[in-house]
């Protein structure tokens, strides 16, 4: 009966690492889960921040425009008043 008793126990304590093994496996999942999200959100990450290079590069463009125009607006008065003094 003792060998009996021991099979018995023996199977317990293997069921118990079956269990023990099986919730490693789900948080192993778990885990794999968040990597995938943690790397998801890293590529939304770098893709913010090309947008804001792009955006930058654009406000630079507009002030460029800006100044293009303040420098034109300037020539045009100039010329006017150059225009003046001919007539």
């Amino acid at each position: 009966m003792a060998l009996w008793d021991d099979l018995v126990w023996r199977k317990a304590e293997i069921s118990n690492e079956n269990q023990e093994f099986e919730k490693l496996e789900c948080e192993k999942a778990e885990i794999s889960n968040e990597n995938h999200e943690f790397e998801k959100l890293e590529c939304e990450k770098a893709e913010v921040s090309n947008e804001n290079l792009e955006f930058q590069q654009l406000e630079c463009e507009k002030a460029k425009i800006s100044n293009e125009s303040r420098d034109l607006t300037k020539l045009m008065y100039e010329n006017q008043g150059s225009d003046w003094l001919l007539h």
